[in-house]
């Protein structure tokens, strides 16, 4: 017998980023393929609704409930889900990259809290010694206590290029 593994939030999300944002980055040809999720590309109206009015492009799945959102607007990646499981998504985004990456290629920073916010701020730079590309991962997540809008996801990801030393 198999147990069928449930989609959740923030499964959903880290999937986004580990097995579609930085395969872009790092490992174009190593893409793992589609999200077992149907996607819904958002309108230029359904945009300006959540609050994005840069030029980009947002996809939508609906996952329990819940939608998880990423917008990609240049070079730059943004995954995000508001309620579901967010306190269970920071963990498991950090336990997937050091599964992922060798462990010198990771760095986790703090980021000093915002005064009022039940929020987490965490910078994860990802350099893998074998190329000149890198990331910066600027992940923001509501912490367990945390009440309306602090009870949320959100990952920013910045592509890099390393001068490499000769």
């Amino acid at each position: 017998m198999t147990t069928k593994l449930v989609p959740t939030p923030a499964t959903h999300a880290v999937f986004l980023i580990t097995q579609g944002c930085l395969p872009m980055i790092f490992e174009p040809a190593a893409i793992a393929g589609a999200s077992p999720i149907k996607a819904h590309t958002l309108t230029p109206q359904e945009r300006s609704k959540i609050g994005l009015t840069a030029p980009g492009v947002t996809m939508g799945y609906r996952v329990d409930q819940t939608d998880v959102f990423v917008d990609m607007a240049g070079a730059t990646a943004t995954i995000w889900f508001a309620g579901g499981d967010f306190t269970t998504a920071a963990v498991l985004l950090e336990e997937w990259l050091r599964r992922i990456f060798p462990e010198d290629a990771l760095t986790l920073r703090p980021v000093p809290a915002i005064p009022g916010k039940a929020t987490i701020t965490r910078e994860i730079a990802i350099e893998p010694a074998n190329t000149s590309r890198a990331a910066l991962l600027s992940m923001t997540f509501g912490a367990p206590d945390a009440q309306g809008d602090d009870r949320m996801f959100f990952v920013r990801i910045y592509p890099q290029e390393r001068q490499r030393a000769s």
